[in-house]
Order: structure tokens, then sequence, then C-alpha cells
């Protein structure tokens, strides 16, 4: 499994960085046509062109303690030529 602690995407003008610190992957999906439309600022016809990515602990969760804090941190940079 590859593990990426940064994500850099480019289409056309933009490119997307985004960064993280606490979890130990990255959630990228598509919810598909029928889901999106369960998305209310997601217009029917864009599902498409929709990508979901976020910061996740999966393969190897976090457990905590009562009382524990959990600190993660999401940065999100975006640059439009």
């Amino acid at each position: 499994m590859l593990v990426y602690k940064n994500l850099k995407l480019i289409y056309n003008n933009v490119k997307l960085e985004l960064s993280q610190k606490g979890f130990n992957q990255w959630m990228i999906c598509n919810p598909g046509q029928e889901l999106a439309k369960s998305i209310p600022d997601l217009p029917n016809n864009d599902w498409d062109k929709f990508i979901w990515i976020e910061p996740i602990i999966a393969s190897k969760p976090k457990i905590l303690q009562p009382g524990a804090v959990f600190n993660g941190k999401l940065n999100i940079d975006i640059t439009i030529k």
C-alpha cells in the first residue's frame, strides 16, 4: 500500500495541493450518479465532474482512551494561473 502525506492535482490552469497531519491515508472517490443526488449543493448533472478527497485513518485505526484528544490537520492550497 502506498501512503502519501501530500497530494498535488493539476487540471488546466488550476493546481490543488493538499497536505495532512495525523492521518495515514487519503480517500479519493466519486459518489456516482445516484448517490450524488443526495448532495444538496451538487447539481444533478455534475456528478461526473466531482471528486471527493479527504484524509482518513482506516488501515491502522487510532484507539483513543476516554478523555484523550486526536489532533488532525488538513491544508488546502489552490493556485489559479
